[in-house]
């Protein structure tokens, strides 16, 4: 979870470093990078969840 939360700071500081000072262009970057951030997220809490689930089933198969 900190990698993701470092992840997310890394593409602000760089969408922000990449426009020059630009209001604009750094708002249209940063919710892009919001919107990358949290599909991130997503796909790893489906990961997550899976991983989850087969740890359960070898845990109630074992008993």
């Amino acid at each position: 979870m900190k990698k993701l939360v470092l992840f997310a700071g890394v593409l602000v500081a760089v969408s922000f470093a990449s426009c020059n000072g630009a209001k604009e262009k750094a708002a249209e970057a940063t919710e892009a990078a919001v919107e990358t951030v949290e599909a991130t997220v997503d796909s790893v809490a489906a990961v997550v969840d899976s991983t989850a689930e087969a740890i359960a089933d070898t845990i109630k198969a074992a008993i």
